[in-house]
């Protein structure tokens, strides 16, 4: 196996990575990252972000790339809709008896939250 200090000083190898970039995969919807996000955080449904981008930038993609896309990427509107945490107070029903001594308060309070789409992702 040749060393990285051996692999750096190999002309050809050197030649081959100048002339040529690594394979990374890019998602096409990319280019359009900001165009996509503006239109999702402006209530557009993501069929209409998909005909704009069919349309518009010649783009077709699925509705669930879309959407992983856009679950990836749209940080902001996520960190703006995270709800806020609410203190509730529940009474638990209890059966009248005759006697006050065997009436008891049951009120409990719990904190609860607020279920959003990304607690079931």
């Amino acid at each position: 196996m040749m060393s990285n200090d051996k692999a750096l000083q190999d002309a050809d190898l050197i030649d081959f990575l100048q002339e040529n970039k690594p394979n990374a995969r890019r998602s096409v919807l990319a280019p359009y990252k900001e165009q996509i996000l503006y239109m999702k955080n402006q209530d557009f449904t993501e069929q209409a972000i998909l005909d704009f981008l069919k349309q518009k930038k010649n783009i077709t993609v699925s509705q669930p790339t879309l959407n992983a896309f856009i679950k990836k990427h749209n940080h902001k509107k996520t960190q703006q809709s995270q709800p806020a945490k609410k203190a509730v107070v529940v009474e638990k029903v209890v059966k009248k008896n005759d006697t006050p001594t065997q009436q008891q308060d049951h009120s409990t309070t719990f904190l609860i939250k607020q279920r959003t789409a990304k607690d079931y992702a």
